[in-house]
């Protein structure tokens, strides 16, 4: 998967068990649900266990929930910081068994 500033992206895999030709990485198409030109993606990471899921922070204070497999947006979150922290910017996120861990300014 690659993200940045108006880009999330599963990236594919191609002819990996061809004895042929060489291997090559595709750029997947856009998640259905989500304008990439809209938001400024900081940062993303896999849902653990591997459930095919993913979880992007955007600059805009917003955290969706994707799916790899439909190329969706299961849920977009928002506020994550607290109404006290209406300035503060996800920058990065972890994801562990048990959720994720969201850092940001301030």
């Amino acid at each position: 998967s690659v993200s940045g500033p108006h880009l999330m992206r599963v990236v594919v895999l191609k002819d990996a068990l061809s004895k042929v030709r060489e291997c090559t990485l595709k750029l997947g198409l856009p998640f259905k649900g989500m304008d990439e030109t809209a938001g400024r993606t900081t940062d993303h990471a896999w849902v653990e266990p591997g459930e095919a899921m993913l979880v992007a922070c955007t600059a805009e204070g917003k955290v969706r929930v994707l799916c790899a497999e439909t190329l969706t947006v299961l849920s977009t979150l928002k506020g994550l910081f607290g109404a006290e922290r209406t300035g503060a910017i996800p920058v990065c996120i972890r994801c562990y068994s048990q959720g994720f861990l969201l850092g940001g300014t301030e």
